[in-house]
């Protein structure tokens, strides 16, 4: 089982497993928080289990022994019953949000509370786009807040001048604020007691004890107030100076991207010049190479034509010396008879 979390959203708990502690048995799965809209604090819970839901289970936040990351650990103790909702406790949950000043500012969608205790830490809201206030979740603290009835709360008009969006990572921040704002109360009710016990002591007087205690409660609750108002500030500054340096991380990002693709665009342009000059270098060589062959080639078959012509003009000329020789030699004389001075007949064949 996980440590109990500091400030945890009231949404995070719904349907969440609920155990008895004693049993280890599931009781049911937690159907809604009981909040008291004027302690601002969570008082129960209602858990349901069985076919639809059809089972139901309620108990106090002091039977509630811790809350985990996966479920709520409750203590069941032998013949205790259900708990009984108290009159006047709501979920919260869609309430409209006004303005002391009679403005509309949004809607409670959520609020944040201290598993431990049950206290709200601060409601959210979203924004109805007053003031030109963009849509949203915002952060508004329970110091905030004057009155709440069955369907609407009404809330310092200027508590909500600059609200503060609310993100993930500013629970604890606005634990640590509640804190302050908590320790801040209750020093508060301590010391208009002790003005109540003063006054109550002196019977001469109590007209001016009981003017003191109203005067000084007075300012306690603006103080509160002021603080609340001034805490929401600076913690909307922070989150628009984030917002901001992040805008900005964005802008370099993205202009970091586009010069690496501006580069890298170059640099294939460049190769593919590269490449082409190249081949285009490459093809006159073969070209050069290739007339270089066809010239050698050609001055071959010249060299050779002119070879053979002149052995066949040699050849020539050695036949025709041989026919003239062959003219130029004497023929035989033929024989005489010299005896009648006539040719003797040759026999017959």
């Amino acid at each position: 089982m996980m440590a109990e979390q500091q400030v945890i959203k009231q949404s995070e708990l719904l349907n969440r497993l609920v155990i008895d502690r004693t049993s280890t048995e599931e009781v049911g799965r937690a159907d809604q928080l009981w909040l008291n809209p004027q302690s601002h604090q969570v008082v129960g819970l209602s858990c349901k289990s069985g076919f639809m839901g059809k089972n139901k289970r309620s108990f106090t936040w002091a039977q509630i022994e811790s809350v985990g990351a996966d479920s709520i650990i409750v203590n069941l103790s032998a013949g205790v019953g259900d708990a009984e909702k108290p009159e006047g406790a709501i979920s919260g949950i869609g309430y409209e949000v006004w303005t002391d000043a009679g403005n509309k500012v949004g809607k409670i969608v959520d609020y944040l509370l201290v598993p431990k205790t049950g206290a709200v830490v601060s409601y959210l809201y979203s924004s109805s786009g007053w003031q030109g206030v963009l849509e949203g979740i915002y952060l508004l603290l329970p110091a905030a807040i004057e009155s709440a009835g069955s369907k609407r709360v009404i809330v310092a008009d200027a508590a909500v001048q600059n609200p503060q969006q609310y993100a993930e990572g500013l629970s604890q921040k606005i634990g640590q604020a509640a804190e302050y704002f908590k320790e801040d109360y209750e020093s508060t009710l301590e010391h208009l007691e002790n003005a109540r016990r003063r006054a109550v002591d002196g019977t001469q007087g109590v007209k001016r004890g009981a003017q003191q205690l109203a005067d000084e409660f007075q300012e306690k609750v603006q103080d509160v107030k002021e603080k609340a108002t001034e805490g929401a500030q600076n913690f909307a500054e922070q989150a628009r100076q984030k917002a901001q340096a992040a805008r900005e991380q964005a802008a370099e990002g993205a202009q970091n991207l586009a010069e690496q693709a501006k580069q890298k665009a170059q640099a294939v342009r460049e190769q593919a010049a590269e490449g082409a000059q190249n081949l285009a270098e490459q093809a006159k060589q073969t070209a050069q190479a290739v007339r270089e062959q066809a010239a050698e080639g050609a001055q071959n078959l010249a060299e050779q034509a002119k070879q053979k012509a002149q052995a066949a003009r040699e050849q020539a000329q050695a036949k025709i010396a041989e026919v003239q020789t062959r003219r130029q030699e004497p023929s035989p004389p033929a024989s005489i008879d010299i005896t009648d001075g006539t040719t003797p007949e040759e026999p017959p064949q």
